[in-house]
Parts: C-alpha cells; sequence; structure tokens
C-alpha cells in the first residue's frame, strides 16, 4: 500500500466525520467500468475478503471468541457499501455507512486493530483480483480508507468534538 496522507493527522489525531467526508471528497474514483466489474463481483470479493481475514492467527483477538458469522457480515456489508460509493459517488452515504458499521460492530466486541487488518486485506485481494488499470483507478480510495482507518472508531463513537455523528454518543 502506498503511503497516503490524505486528510490523515496521523495515528494519535483522529479525524472529525466532517473531516472525513472531506478527504474522501477529495479522493479520485475508479471509473463506471471498474466499478462495474467491483459489483458484478462483490460477492465473490466479500467471501474471499472473509477467508482470508478468518486465516488471521489473530482473529480472535481481533473480533472476540465465536463471532465469524459477523465478520462475514461485515466483510459483505463493508463490500456492498464499497460497490454503491464506487457506483454512485455518494461519499456522504458511504462515510456514514463506514461509521455506522465500525459504531455497531465495536458494541459487539470487534476491536479496533480489525479495521485496519480490514483495510490491508481488501487492498491485498484488490491487488491479487483486480488487473491494471483498474486496480490503479481504486488504489486512491483504499488508501484513504487504510490511511484513516483509526479514526473511524474514535468518530463513530463521538469521540471526536464537533463531528455530528449521527448516533453519535454526546
Amino acid at each position: 500500500m502506498r503511503a497516503n496522507t490524505l486528510g490523515h493527522r496521523g495515528s494519535n489525531a483522529a479525524l472529525s466525520r466532517e473531516e472525513l467526508l472531506e478527504s474522501a471528497g477529495a479522493c479520485d474514483l475508479p471509473g463506471e467500468a471498474a466499478a462495474a466489474a467491483f459489483s458484478d463481483g462483490l460477492e465473490s470479493f466479500a467471501d474471499a475478503l472473509y477467508g482470508r481475514m478468518q486465516d488471521r492467527a489473530d482473529l480472535e483477538t481481533l473480533i472476540g471468541p465465536g463471532k465469524q458469522d459477523l465478520m462475514q457480515e461485515y466483510c459483505l456489508h463493508f463490500c456492498r457499501s464499497l460497490a454503491l460509493l464506487f457506483e454512485t459517488v455518494h461519499v456522504k452515504a458511504f462515510v456514514d455507512s463506514l461509521l455506522w458499521g465500525v459504531r455497531a460492530y465495536h458494541t459487539r466486541g470487534f476491536e479496533s486493530p480489525f479495521w485496519v487488518a480490514l483495510a490491508l486485506t481488501t487492498y491485498e485481494l484488490m491487488q491479487e483480483r483486480t488487473p491494471e488499470p483498474a486496480l490503479s483507478e481504486f488504489t486512491p480510495f483504499l488508501d484513504w480508507i487504510y490511511a484513516n482507518a483509526g479514526s473511524f472508531l474514535d468518530t463513530s463513537n463521538g469521540v471526536v468534538s464537533g463531528r455530528g455523528v449521527p448516533g453519535g454518543r454526546p
């Protein structure tokens, strides 16, 4: 994964929802053909993502014991959110969906490093399964997800002041 600081202030400084929206909106998104190809292979990609995550030696540390079904559900939700973003270019819906998912699954015991691992695994699978030039079209947004994974949990839980996160804690 390329080094990317788009919207990222470092591992100790979480971005607010508005900052996440602004930085995500600055990313170049894939073209129609690449987006359609991802959407067409969404189920297969989500299954591969789940399988790769399931094979991790640290899985129980990341999601807690006996939560593979929840992780499978989240992998599919995450891939559907990506496909929707790539097809509709609706950044606000994607960011809000991501924040909602992170908060919902964190309350079920998923730990912060899960989202970093998911972002990296998504990128690795894209490298393996997506030919150029489509891979280059996905890379900026995948870099953004990876660079900002640390912000998702804090922001989704309402830790960042001035965030206006729907359903976030005051």
